[in-house]
């Protein structure tokens, strides 16, 4: 007696095949209109053989691999930012961001207590994860830079106090130099293009110990670097008032567009 198995019947061949076909033209669109126009596609219906959160994830998978760190030469990494219209790139000297009408960049110089700050003169190791590049600047401070749609997350992890406070805050110090003019606002840090017209905000300071409590801190911006070794006319500190703060301190500020 003859068993028919609908398994491997023709219909059901040609069901699998147009459920494969749909799939892949629909992936195309989607990072078509991705890379067009930097934003997540969204369908007018979701592919045969698919739930919604399915196809909810892969669209997702592909919106994130438009902003994944990818290595660019030696020691060097780039990232693209379509939502807000820049690239980045990481290496020794720092992060730089450019959207070819301007140009930033951003290093740390130093970090400690008054005159007894820790100077940064040599990067100890560069890594990347994804959408995350870590500099390791020495066996006490990390900072990484984490790329989304909302722009450059930029962090520190502090792993002990750097030396004897003797009643002075802590101070993060990076040289900044580019096209734009750095200026203070409201306790944020603007950055100008020649005509005054702010093009990028670097703001949200953070600062939380290990105990989860939020730590005083605040932006300053000097015209002349207790670093000179960086050759930049611009210096923002990070001040934190760490006299009651248990480390590690995790310190988190944003560089994002004006608009």
């Amino acid at each position: 007696m003859t068993t028919f198995n609908p398994i491997y019947s023709p219909s059901a061949q040609r069901g699998r095949l147009q459920t494969i076909k749909l799939l892949f033209l629909a992936t195309l669109t989607a990072i078509g209109v991705l890379l067009l126009t930097g934003r997540q596609a969204a369908p007018a219906f979701v592919p045969d053989g698919l739930t919604a959160a399915e196809w909810e994830s892969i669209q997702n998978q592909i919106a994130a691999a438009e902003y994944r760190v990818t290595p660019d030469g030696d020691a060097a990494y780039t990232a693209p930012n379509q939502a807000q219209g820049w690239t980045a790139q990481f290496n020794a000297d720092g992060a730089q961001v450019t959207n070819g009408d301007w140009t930033w960049s951003l290093v740390p110089t130093g970090y400690g207590y008054s005159d007894a700050a820790i100077e940064l003169t040599e990067l100890q190791n560069l890594s990347t994860l994804n959408d995350t590049v870590t500099y390791q600047w020495d066996a006490n401070l990390s900072e990484w830079w984490l790329n989304s749609p909302n722009g450059l997350e930029q962090g520190f992890t502090v792993q002990e106090r750097p030396g004897q406070a003797q009643g002075q805050p802590l101070r993060i110090n990076m040289a900044v130099s580019g096209s734009l003019t750095p200026v203070m606002d409201n306790g944020d840090v603007l950055f100008q293009d020649a005509n005054g017209e702010t093009i990028l905000r670097y703001d949200r300071l953070h600062v939380v110990d290990a105990n989860g409590q939020q730590v005083p801190a605040q932006l300053k911006l000097s015209v002349d670097s207790p670093f000179t070794i960086h050759h930049s006319p611009f210096t923002i500190q990070i001040v934190i008032d760490d006299a009651h703060a248990a480390y590690p301190l995790t310190i988190d500020p944003w560089l994002q567009q004006a608009n």
